[in-house]
């Protein structure tokens, strides 16, 4: 795991991982560091996470899910998927959704309190969502999703200067295997 210490600085971060370049500025004097979370390919999609981190509580989570085949890419799909996902484990209370535009593409974000009473938020969109002949619906292949502790200020300055792009350079992720379930 590729660790990046940050001093207290307001510069623009550029991260490669796998095939994308990340590049964002928290625009804060606190120190943080950059951590590379292990990327993965399953059958369905290949993910490529990093980890902002400031303390063991305060972190915001960039991930971009490339699918192998196009995807339903509709944000009010997403949204009912991840309200319902959130309020079903307890994770988020007090949710709320705003439509935002992130990396110049329509997204949103959903917001809520943990059962902590810290505030956090949770932001999507997709880098490659095309509208589709089909009906109102849209399909895509890479999906960015952001999780954030970090206070609104802080949040809001990651994801008002979030790139996503694809690098020259790529790394494959590693595969996971999937067997048959092992009888108890």
């Amino acid at each position: 795991m590729l660790m990046v210490t940050c001093a207290a600085s307001a510069a623009i971060e550029n991260i490669t991982t796998g095939p994308y370049v990340i590049s964002f500025n928290m625009n804060t004097t606190a120190n943080y560091s950059i951590q590379h979370v292990q990327s993965s390919d399953t059958p369905i999609a290949s993910t490529y996470p990093i980890s902002i981190k400031t303390n063991n509580s305060t972190q915001a989570l960039v991930s971009i899910v490339e699918y192998k085949n196009a995807t339903d890419s509709t944000l009010a799909m997403d949204k009912n998927v991840v309200g319902l996902s959130t309020a079903n484990i307890g994770y988020f209370l007090n949710i709320s959704f705003v439509d935002v535009i992130i990396d110049n593409k329509k997204g949103f974000i959903v917001t809520g309190v943990n059962p902590k009473g810290e505030r956090m938020f949770r932001a999507y969109y997709w880098l490659d969502s095309k509208d589709c002949e089909c009906g109102p619906v849209s399909v895509g292949k890479t999906e960015i999703g952001v999780m954030s502790t970090y206070s609104w200020n802080i949040t809001k300055n990651i994801l008002s200067s979030l790139n996503v792009s694809r690098s020259k350079q790529s790394v494959k992720p590693k595969t996971m295997i999937f067997g048959p379930p092992k009888s108890i």
